[in-house]
């Protein structure tokens, strides 16, 4: 390799520059949101095995020495190089997903029944496009329990109140309704303990369950477990809670028929995937299939599988191996800001660096960023647009 080649890599970072000797890095091991394939502009591709744990470093190398608490007591980190042609290594698409715009960081957590409606009003009362109506963070009393907080949402059939006939009407309005969803089970939740007016809808879903939660202890057959056999807690920005083990394939079903319910019970379209790299998971966890114990990356490719298994309408934040899903792959969480700090800056080298990797369907987030903090000027958001 020559010394001052530039490498282009196909992992996400949040402060994301193009090519990658342009990054910040430490010394640790690198959580892949997207693929572990590193380019260069001669045409060589490094491509790393999902078994082996990748420490990367701009101009140094370091041996370092690895210990787990299962039956081995040091992985040997083995570097392996292979060039290979696209066609022979990334699968192509099988499909091409359902694209539509969507909407949804005015209200952040901040949502009721009544402000997804009116907002819905709002945009048609404006003359703008009839697209996409998100419902993200905070639609559940506690995260994991997938139904409505009934305090938000007195009855969820009083948002479409014949669901059928009403999301129906949503489309031929153009409008669609997704939801937020995700991997884990809080703690607080009974899961944990125990096991719309012309649109189209879409929920936020992600791979855990908060320890408050009922489904926390109940179903916990279906959560990634410690060394010891217990539920491996982790902390995720909504709280504690175990990821659900998508190496298990009764999970899988579970958590397939606990997402698909929503769809059957509410008329929601589709739903948004959030979450899924490895680094997600407890630092001390044994999965139900042994084989995936030193791969935890298969794990982010599990759940993307899993998560397709509800239609092409989906969008996963992670992904690892999914070139072929017919899916959109989203960009993490962008900042209302111009730098590289999460901001404008960085849609373009993500884009890019998504694309080297196979990935055709690229969603870069909300336009205009999440809007945390001051309010974005109106300035960024044409410019983001553009």
């Amino acid at each position: 390799m020559k010394r001052d080649q530039q490498w282009f890599s196909t992992y996400e970072e949040n402060e994301q520059r193009w090519p990658i000797d342009k990054n910040k890095h430490m010394s640790s091991p690198v959580a892949f949101s997207s693929d572990d394939q590193f380019h260069n502009p001669i045409g060589n591709r490094l491509l790393f095995p999902s078994e082996e744990i990748l420490f990367l470093g701009i101009n140094c190398f370091a041996f370092l020495e690895i210990t787990t608490n299962s039956h081995l007591t040091m992985l040997l980190i083995k570097i392996k190089l292979k060039l290979y042609a696209a066609n022979n290594w990334i699968q192509k698409p099988t499909g091409i997903p359902d694209e539509r715009m969507s909407t949804w960081a005015k209200y952040h957590a901040d949502i009721t029944q009544q402000k997804v409606l009116d907002f819905a009003q709002e945009i048609k009362s404006h003359g703008f496009s009839n697209s996409q109506i998100e419902i993200d963070d905070k639609w559940e009393a506690k995260y994991g329990d997938f139904s409505f907080d009934t305090k938000k949402f007195p009855n969820p059939r009083e948002m479409f109140p014949n669901p059928r006939e009403m999301v129906t009407k949503l489309k031929d309005n153009g409008y669609r309704v997704t939801l937020w969803v995700y991997p884990f089970i809080n703690a607080d939740c009974d899961v944990f303990n125990k096991e719309n007016n012309g649109y189209r809808v879409t929920l936020w879903v992600y791979p855990f369950i908060n320890a408050d939660c009922d489904v926390f202890n109940k179903e916990s057959q279906y959560l990634i477990k410690t060394q010891n056999n217990s539920i491996a807690v982790k902390d995720w920005w909504n709280g504690k809670g175990g990821h659900i083990d998508f190496t298990n394939k009764k999970a899988q079903q579970w958590f397939v028929s606990r997402v698909q319910n929503i769809r059957d019970t509410t008329g929601i379209d589709s739903f948004k995937f959030d979450a899924g790299e490895w680094g997600w998971i407890s630092r001390d966890f044994k999965l139900d299939d042994p084989s995936i114990q030193q791969t935890p990356l298969t794990l982010t490719q599990l759940y993307v599988e899993t998560a397709a298994q509800l239609g092409n309408m989906i969008e996963t934040r992670a992904a690892y191996n999914s070139q072929h899903l017919p899916i959109f792959v989203r960009m993490l969480d962008k900042l209302s800001v111009w730098d590289y700090n999460g901001g404008l800056k960085t849609l373009i080298p993500t884009a890019l660096m998504m694309s080297i990797g196979g990935y055709s369907f690229v969603l870069p987030d909300m336009i205009g960023g999440n809007a945390y903090g001051n309010f974005p000027s109106k300035e960024l958001y044409i410019r983001w647009l553009q």
